[in-house]
Order: C-alpha cells, then structure tokens, then sequence
C-alpha cells in the first residue's frame, strides 16, 4: 500500500541569494511531528507560532526575549526536527546572476511577465525546489508510487504561477508520484514553521543565529 508523502515549504532571502526550501517526510510522521512542535511552542517561555526573522530580531513573538532563552527554544525545537524522520531539501537563485537575465531587455518587467511569466526569483527557487524534491524522491529513493504533495506558505502571488506550470512537469514524470501544490497560513502550520528554520539556517554555517536573513 502507497504512502502519502509532504513537502512544506518557505522562503527567504538576503543581499546574495533567494532560498525556497523545507522539508520532506509521510503525512503519519508529520502529524506526530505537529503534536510535539506544537507542545514546545506551548512550553515556557511560550510563543504561539515560530517566525524564524522574529527569533533572530527579538521581536514579535521573540519580544523581550534573551538570546541565551531564543537559543534554547531554537535549539528545542530544532531537535524536533532532528529527531523524526525528515529530508532537509533547498534550492536558491543567485540574486547578481539572476538580475542580469533581464538588465537587457527593452521590455518593461510588465509587460515582459505577462509574456514569459518567470520573472522573479521565487518562480525559479520555488520551481527548483520542487524538480529537487520529486528528483530526490525518484532518482535517490527510488520511490516511484507514493504521492507526494506540495505545500508553500501562503501569500506569495508568483506561486500560482508555479502552480499552474505544475501539469507540465508532472507530464514527464510516474503519474503516481506527482500530487497536488497548495499553500498554508505559516503561523497555523507546524511543517512550515520547521520550514522557515530551514531556510534560515541556510544563510549561516553557525549551529545559533549569528547574522540576519529576511524570511516569509
């Protein structure tokens, strides 16, 4: 019997690369993971959701915080992570690169996104991603019948771009592995929570917060 397979994703970016990544695992691992995320959050010193740019700041829900108590809750949290059975998956876009594709064109960005439709970077991160993510599933796994699905934080509008060149990809591959892509409220979804950690993280090699990224 096939399994059910998610991918939560976030995004983020800083002054040399955009990321979009997050995390792969079965639907049953991921609804234990929840309960245990949610039950840190829940554990003093409390916060209602992780926001990973709210960490690194001491703000918002990270507000009057000490770094030595954000440290211990990330890394709390982090050995949630850690502990269950996940795959850590990222792909970025250069930031410099990516502006030269279109510094020549005579084309305003407008109507040149009307015409060719990817024109930011979270288009290609996000697709990147996602071919990552099936790539791994199929070529590394050699899972070729559970279904995986796709779910992005919300609020992004270029995914509905993605989302509606989806059909093409899936073309190429098994029909049973390719599901759906939707997008979920960050602050209600443990998963991508976990997600924009991940992301976070990327822009730094230190195990604790040492410099500021911009994230979702």
């Amino acid at each position: 019997m096939s399994a059910k397979l998610t991918a939560y994703l976030d995004e983020g970016s800083d002054e040399r690369v955009y990321l979009v990544g997050g995390w792969l695992g079965k639907d049953g691992v991921w609804a234990e993971f929840s309960r245990a995320w949610t039950d840190e959050l829940r554990s003093p010193p409390t916060i209602a959701y992780f926001k990973n740019n709210d960490a690194l700041g001491l703000k918002n829900q990270f507000a009057g915080w000490t770094e030595e108590s954000r440290d211990g809750k990330l890394l709390r949290l982090a050995e949630i992570i850690a502990n269950r059975e996940l795959v850590g998956l990222v792909g970025g876009v250069g930031i410099a690169k990516f502006k030269t594709l279109f510094a020549s064109s005579i084309v305003p960005k407008r109507k040149l996104r009307a015409i060719i439709k990817f024109t930011e970077p979270y288009h290609f991160g996000a697709q990147c991603v996602v071919s990552v993510t099936l790539g791994y599933q199929i070529k590394k796994a050699k899972n070729f019948t559970d279904q995986l699905d796709f779910v992005f934080d919300e609020g992004v509008r270029f995914l509905s771009d993605c989302v509606a060149n989806y059909p093409k990809l899936k073309s190429v591959l098994p029909p049973e592995a390719a599901g759906t892509i939707k997008s979920d409220n960050d602050r209600l979804t443990p998963p991508i929570q976990a997600a924009d950690m991940l992301v976070g993280r990327s822009f730094t090699r230190s195990p604790l917060p040492c410099r500021r990224a911009r994230s979702a």
